[in-house]
């Protein structure tokens, strides 16, 4: 009976290696591109008896950062086999994932298996000053043991090995056999968890420099150009500092309010200035107003005596009936003095740096070629037509914006600019997904640029000196002190008049000027009761008349009108 059991035990023996599911034999053969990619092509005998490799067998491909895979084929016994390639993730620590490229081989039942599978791998070998490198883990990591691994580098026509090693990596790294005729780097018994990689140095200059990610490549673009914004808006578009600002009883001198007003507002008040214009005529007695029931009729008091007056009185008919609705007549008036007041501020009070969009816009397009000649030659000069479309359409627009009302011509420029650059981007990205990084990177590097050129606009130290005059005109204004400086009187708080209208102080303003002459205020180029209530509705008339309507809207109340 003892020898019987021991019989029947030995028997078993055989079986039980045969039944063990291993990788019986791992060959693989690497062919390094001139391009820095390799071509590799896998054979793997497996054999499956349904526990760990139950109806289908995996090989993993771990992605990273610099290397991405596309299988090209999977075939077993001469013929294609049945697979499927699936992106996925192994997690480890937690939160941290690692990306997989996981070939899926289906088994049509247990046994012993041999596939042949070819892919290529991107961006592998690193280049250094005095040679090029392949540093690759041939087998990776599996869950049972491996009986024969091997694998063949074979460089470039031309290339030699100058440095080679391999070594099994697990629980500790040991060298691995070599054969220097065959060039064949193998080893046996692998435990489950070890894994096979070579390292081979060869000459340098048969590879190309091996491109770095395009994620990457946007990221240092990226920095690059916010970089350059930074670094020129701190040298060069930073305001001078405005020093003490102290309370001011007239405005500054040499100037109109209007200009004084486009400077104090950067050229966004543009219906502020208009107001304080035609206050100062009135004031100067050159024209008269008369309000009447949501109308401002501007009469010609006399004959023109300076050349802003004759300018005015040359470009319009009197009387001039400005109402509280739009009127293309009073916005072409606006329009004319914002033109004129920018003529003026900008040769001498500011200085507009244009200089630096100009190169900022250059050095983009120099950035998105560098990006995407590698990817897609032709997409550089279509990234110049959408910076001449997109940059000047844009700042128009916002400066439009900031007026209140909207340029049809800009805001025709800006949809053609994201027509072109969303259809663009749709072909392109679908071609080559690598581009769509690159067209989100130029879409937010041109509106970056449309605020830099606002930003890099700056006042000179005689516009910090204006705008320091307004803000010490708002600083008297707005005080609570129940007695006036020295020298106010009732011809200095009326020339303030333009300038409370551009700061929006009417009611500060009337509580001086009581203060002044304990009266109220009554002017002789007003028609009629003035009252500064009708001041501030001056200021609401020419805003709407300035700007075009909304379109209006089935169900929607109309808009009242003033003074009904």
């Amino acid at each position: 009976m003892k020898y019987f059991f021991l019989l029947l035990v030995f028997s078993f023996l055989p079986f039980a290696a045969v039944a063990e599911e291993t990788i019986k034999n791992f060959h693989s053969d690497i062919h390094v591109q001139s391009d820095g990619s390799v071509l590799v092509t896998e054979k793997i005998t497996v054999n499956s008896e349904g526990r760990q490799i139950n109806g289908r067998f995996y090989r993993s491909l771990p992605i990273t950062r610099t290397t991405d895979y596309s299988v090209i084929s999977v075939r077993h016994g001469g013929k294609e086999a049945s697979s499927s390639v699936v992106k996925g993730c192994k997690y480890q620590y937690r939160r941290h994932c690692i990306p997989f490229l996981n070939v899926y081989i289906n088994l049509p039942h247990d046994g012993l298996y041999t596939f042949e599978i070819t892919y290529r791998a991107d961006n592998v070998i690193s280049n250094f000053r005095k040679y090029d490198e392949i540093y690759w883990n041939v087998t990776g990591k599996w869950d049972f043991p491996i009986e024969q691994a091997a694998a063949k580098i074979v460089l470039p026509q031309g290339a030699e090995a100058v440095k080679y090693s391999g070594y099994i990596q697990g629980f500790k790294k040991t060298p691995c056999n070599y054969d220097p005729e065959t060039g064949v780097f193998w080893s046996s018994d692998l435990q489950a968890g070890e894994e096979l990689t070579i390292d081979v140095r060869f000459d340098k200059g048969l590879i190309a420099a091996a491109r770095l990610p395009v994620e990457r490549s946007v990221l240092y673009a990226a920095l690059i150009l916010v970089a350059y914004m930074l670094v020129t808006w701190f040298l060069f578009g930073r305001d001078p500092t405005e020093g003490t600002v102290l309370p001011k009883i007239r405005g500054p001198s040499g100037l109109t309010p209007a200009l004084a007003g486009w400077i104090y507002s950067y050229g966004h008040n543009k219906e502020g200035c208009l107001a304080a214009s035609l206050l100062q005529k009135g004031l100067s007695g050159f024209l008269k107003f008369e309000f009447n029931n949501g109308l401002i009729k501007v009469i010609k008091a006399r004959e023109a005596q300076n050349e802003d007056e004759i300018t005015f009185e040359h470009s319009l008919t009197f009387p001039l009936l400005i109402v509280d609705k739009y009127s293309a007549k009073t916005e072409r008036l606006m329009l004319n003095l914002s033109e004129d007041l920018k003529k003026q501020a900008e040769k001498k009070y500011f200085t507009s740096n244009t200089l630096f969009v100009f190169l900022g816009s250059l050095l983009l397009l120099a950035l998105v070629t560098a990006l995407s000649l590698p990817i897609e030659p032709r997409e550089p000069g279509f990234f110049g037509i959408l910076l001449y479309v997109g940059l000047p359409s844009g700042k128009r627009l916002l400066k439009g914006l900031a007026a209140k009302k909207i340029p049809p011509l800009s805001l025709g420029g800006i949809s053609f600019f994201f027509f072109l650059f969303l259809s663009e981007a749709i072909l392109s990205c679908h071609t080559d997904p690598e581009l769509k990084t690159v067209f989100l990177f130029f879409g937010l590097s041109v509106i970056a640029l449309i605020f830099y050129s606002f930003l890099i606009i700056r006042p000179t130290y005689e516009g910090m000196r204006i705008i320091a005059c307004l803000d010490g005109i708002k600083m008297f204004l707005k005080s609570d002190d129940k007695t006036l400086p020295k020298g106010v009187n009732f011809k200095s708080m009326e020339e303030l008049l333009p300038y409370v209208v551009l700061l929006g102080l009417e009611k500060e303003w009337e509580a001086k000027m009581k203060l002044t002459t304990g009266r109220a205020y009554q002017p002789d180029w007003f028609a009629g009761r003035f009252s500064m209530n009708l001041l501030s509705q001056m200021n609401t008339i020419l805003s709407l008349a300035c700007s075009p309507p909304p379109p209006y809207r089935v169900g929607e109340k109309k808009r009242p009108k003033l003074f009904r």
